[in-house]
């Protein structure tokens, strides 16, 4: 007899037989089936998803601060998430109203407000980043797992010269 879901084998050799998955979701107040255990998770996607979004867009920003000679608020980037807002609020505008503007005055106008406009979307971003990889850290996931499933941990011992290591098999 062949179980759903199987091509049948091949002469001689025995049916593949069914294996409960290693892990299932788990919903509260649901009842835990035979032979799993609740086991809370990290949400790995949230974290590096989170990572990444706050990580490129600082990376870029130092960037910006290793190449600027001035102070103009460009040093603020250096402190991630909060550090685009914190150099929009130390920016200094070199833009100023005149009745009879020149060239360069309306070119610095035009370069400060793309710069702040940069500003504005590398926080958005890094932000956006920096709450992903906070709540992938502190909001775990609780899944059910099957208690006959292969586990190994490493605890340090003492004050972190020692290891022990536990493990299921």
């Amino acid at each position: 007899m062949v179980s759903p879901g199987y091509p049948p084998g091949a002469a001689g050799y025995p049916p593949p037989y069914w294996q409960a998955p290693e892990t299932l979701p788990y919903r509260e107040g649901s009842p835990i089936p035979a032979g799993y255990r609740v086991q809370e998770k990290t949400r790995t996607a949230l974290v590096v998803v989170g990572a990444l979004t706050l990580g490129i867009p600082y990376v870029i920003g130092l960037s910006a601060v290793s190449t600027h000679d001035s102070n103009n608020g460009a040093n603020w980037l250096l402190v991630p998430a909060i550090g685009p807002w914190l150099a929009i609020g130390a920016r200094k505008t070199v833009c100023t109203r005149s009745t009879n503007p020149t060239l360069d005055q309306g070119l610095q106008c035009t370069s400060d407000a793309l710069a702040t406009t940069g500003l504005v979307f590398d926080g958005i971003v890094q932000t956006a980043g920096a709450t992903l990889l906070i709540i992938g850290l502190v909001l775990p996931k609780k899944v059910l797992v099957r208690q006959d499933v292969a586990r190994f941990t490493f605890t340090p011992v003492g004050s972190g010269y020692g290891i022990t290591a536990d493990g299921i098999f």
